[in-house]
Parts: structure tokens; C-alpha cells; sequence
């Protein structure tokens, strides 16, 4: 038992060194080129010793992620070629060593951490991760023709799923500053510029109603309990007569990821955390809306989908 209990830490310890790895490198430009020197790679990086450098290289070619050959390093695995390839898993990577491990670190030590704010491109990027389910649910549930509001909308996808879907024009806001600035630029990109517009603001002080839909897609658990009926409420008074919300988020139940995220927004400075989808509901029928509808979007995962009028 002891023996097996060892191999399997070893065998654990190699994922983390392959998360490290590929976090670092996710964060200087490496993945992007076909292949590159030593010298390439120090000044890429911009600091350390060319000998730490080639320490922290030959890592990536013990992994199985880079080869070597004639003096230049090669992409090999498949996860390093794909975070050139997926702005999302660029973020994922970059996220690890950014602020996810440091959030254990802030749990001992009782440190807070305050990551929303100076990791917020980031994290815009990484909640990426269920785009296919939260598009999907934003495209069917956003009412015809609608004038839509996007809280916290991040790298404006889901804007731009509102939109390719049945809504008419959307606003959408962000808290971060750099965030709304890489959502207009990704919604010029995409041509919806003049039906979509972003500005920086908290929704509780937001008044640019009303709207025909207003969608709070993983960020509801950046309100705490005790002002989440509030927060609905001025969410009702931004919704014109019929209007709806349409809100996606993880709940807080047993689950590998919802734990970890739990964990992940109550170190912060402003601490916040998973809600269970009955507290949201209660909090939604003390605002004044109608009984909502809930479902799961990803079969066996905490991960809800919800309306409500």
C-alpha cells in the first residue's frame, strides 16, 4: 500500500511540473514560434542566466513538450502546440502560476489576495472554458429582437452570442477597464461594433436601462449572500415589462471544480464564493421575479444554466 501510495504522489508530481512548465511558457511567446535558440529563448524570456534558462528548457524536453535538435528546440507535445493555437488554453496555463497556486498558499498564511482586479484579462479569458454550454444556453434563452446587457462580459463572447442569436443591439460592462477595452476591440474585430457597445461600470450603480434581457454569466458569485437579493432587484429595474435574466454559474456542490473555484473567491480581498442554486432562487423570488427555470448545461457538473421573468 505504501508503495503504491508513493508511486501514485510521483505520478501526481509530474502533472504539476507540466502544469508549471507549461504556465511559465504560456506567459512569453515561445509556443508561437516553429522553433527556436537558446539565445532566442533568454531574450524572450528577459531574465535569468542563459544557463537557467536552458535548465528550465530542458524541463519542457523531458516532458515530452519540446525536442532538441542542432541547437534549436522544437515544439513536440501536443500541449504546448495547442496553447499557441487556443487563446483559452494560453490563459489556462497562464492562470496556474499567475494566481490558482497561490491561492493555497494565501489559505495557510491568511494573506488576501486580490485577484479579480490585477488578473482580471486573464480570468476574462480562462472562463472561455464553457463557452460550447454557455453560448449555446445565452443563444436560446436571450427573448427575440431584445436589447440586451451583459454583466461582467468579460472578453465580450457571450455578447456576441447574444447577438448572432435573436437579440437586436447589447451594451455590455466590466468592472476592469483592460477588460472592456480587449471587449470592444474583439467586437470590432467581429463586426458587431454598431450594434454592441462596452463601457466600464459596477451594475449595482448601472442606470442605462431598460432592457429586453439582462445576462449574468459566471459572475453572480462575486455578490455575497447578504446583497444578492439586492442585486436582483436592480436587475428587475433594469429589465423593460417581460424582460428576462438569463444567468449561468457554477453552485456550490460536491465537485472537484466548484471546490476549487469556492476556495479561489473567498482568499480574495473582497471576498466572495459559490452560492447553492436554492439560495440563488430564493434571493430571485425576494427580488420579484417569477418562478424561474434551472437545468444542468454539462451532465453530472454543478453547472447551471437558469431564466426567470
Amino acid at each position: 500500500m505504501r508503495a503504491l501510495s508513493r508511486l501514485s504522489a510521483i505520478r501526481d508530481s509530474r502533472q504539476v511540473v507540466r502544469s508549471l512548465f507549461l504556465s511559465s511558457a504560456a506567459r512569453t511567446g515561445l509556443p508561437d514560434r516553429p522553433g527556436f535558440t537558446l539565445a532566442e529563448a533568454v531574450a524572450d524570456v528577459g531574465a535569468g542566466e542563459a544557463e537557467t534558462v536552458r535548465s528550465w528548457l530542458a524541463v519542457g524536453v523531458a516532458l515530452g513538450e519540446l525536442r532538441l535538435r542542432d541547437g534549436r528546440y522544437l515544439p513536440r507535445g501536443r500541449r504546448w502546440r495547442a496553447i499557441a493555437a487556443d487563446p483559452f488554453l494560453r490563459d489556462h496555463y497562464r492562470s496556474v502560476t499567475e494566481y490558482q497556486t497561490g491561492t493555497y498558499d494565501a489559505l495557510l498564511s491568511g494573506a488576501e489576495r486580490g485577484d479579480l482586479g490585477e488578473f482580471a484579462a486573464t480570468i476574462a479569458g480562462v472562463s472561455r472554458a464553457a463557452e460550447p454550454f454557455t453560448a449555446r444556453f445565452v443563444r436560446a434563452s436571450v427573448p427575440p429582437d431584445a436589447r440586451v446587457l451583459d454583466v461582467g462580459c468579460g472578453t465580450g463572447v457571450y455578447l456576441r452570442a447574444a447577438l448572432d442569436g435573436r437579440a437586436n443591439t447589447g451594451v455590455g460592462i466590466d468592472l476592469s477597464p483592460e477588460v472592456v477595452a480587449g471587449a470592444a476591440a474583439n467586437l470590432t474585430a467581429w463586426g458587431l461594433d454598431g450594434r454592441a457597445s462596452v463601457e466600464a461600470a459596477d451594475l449595482r450603480e448601472y442606470t442605462g436601462g431598460p432592457f429586453g434581457a439582462v445576462t449574468l454569466l459566471n459572475c453572480v458569485y462575486y455578490f455575497r449572500p447578504t446583497e444578492l437579493a439586492g442585486v436582483f432587484a436592480h436587475v428587475r429595474s433594469l429589465l423593460a415589462p417581460g424582460g428576462r435574466l438569463v444567468l449561468v454559474t457554477m453552485a456550490r456542490e460536491n465537485a472537484v471544480a466548484a471546490a476549487h473555484l469556492d476556495l479561489m473567491l473567498r482568499v480574495q480581498d473582497v471576498p466572495a464564493g459559490l452560492h447553492t442554486m436554492g439560495a440563488i432562487a430564493t434571493a430571485m423570488r425576494e427580488a420579484g421575479f417569477g418562478p424561474g427555470r434551472a437545468r444542468r448545461l454539462v451532465p453530472g457538473q454543478p453547472f447551471w444554466g437558469l431564466t426567470a421573468s
